[in-house]
């Protein structure tokens, strides 16, 4: 039963044109990473903010209004992202939407304006919202059919792991280097992007190269 199982998935595999070259592994990977990089940052928010609400002279309920933006856009935000790449085929980019998350959580320790520091912390929450569908829709695709279920858990635990492991990064650098060393955050991020960009490109590349050879 368990041959005749591995059988079929590997036709369905074949049927669906799904081969793990080398440029689709990394290109797996870079998803992988990307959630863990995105989720790094969310959980900074309730670190920083009772220093926020000392150096801005905020009430706890603008304080409190921060994290609920960042939730209510991610959240609110995110079906409808899913909603629209199934009738349309787009999808987000991967590294654009980690240099976002990364970028607008880590910039937040550098504002005195509230107005600019809710538009940082929606536009991380945005980044957030547009990678999740987009990373699950391209991890579902390239994963082979007898991968599927242990690529999409290791895509989780990336981010479980990385949500659990943030706020100690930021406490480290806060307790060592104050608030504003929070920004050193931002080079994983930064470097991350690049490197999911890098293997992007050279996934459309051996893509363009092999519709020019069946061509």
């Amino acid at each position: 039963m368990s041959a005749e199982y591995n059988v079929s998935k590997e036709l369905q595999c074949a049927q669906e044109g799904i081969i793990i070259t080398a440029t689709v592994s990394k290109k797996l990977t870079g998803a992988i990473t990307g959630h863990f990089l995105i989720d790094l940052y969310t959980p900074i928010l309730p670190i920083i903010l009772p220093l926020l609400i000392d150096t801005m002279g905020l009430s706890y309920f603008l304080a409190g209004l921060i994290v609920t933006a960042f939730n209510v856009v991610s959240s609110i935000t995110q079906p409808f992202v899913g909603l629209y790449s199934d009738k349309t085929g787009w999808r987000a980019s991967v590294p654009l939407c980690v240099s976002i998350g990364s970028l607008g959580i880590c910039l937040t320790v550098f504002t005195n304006n509230y107005l600019l520091l809710l538009v940082l912390v929606m536009g991380a929450a945005i980044g957030h919202a547009l990678f999740h569908p987009s990373a699950m829709d391209l991890v579902y695709r390239l994963s082979p059919p007898t991968k599927r279920g242990m690529y999409n858990s290791i895509f989780t635990t990336s981010g479980s792991i990385s949500y659990s492991i943030g706020p100690f990064i930021a406490g480290v650098l806060i307790e060592f280097a104050g608030l504003p060393s929070v920004v050193w955050m931002v080079i994983p991020g930064i470097i991350g992007a690049a490197w999911i960009y890098r293997n992007d490109l050279r996934y459309l590349d051996e893509k363009f190269l092999k519709s020019q050879l069946r061509s």
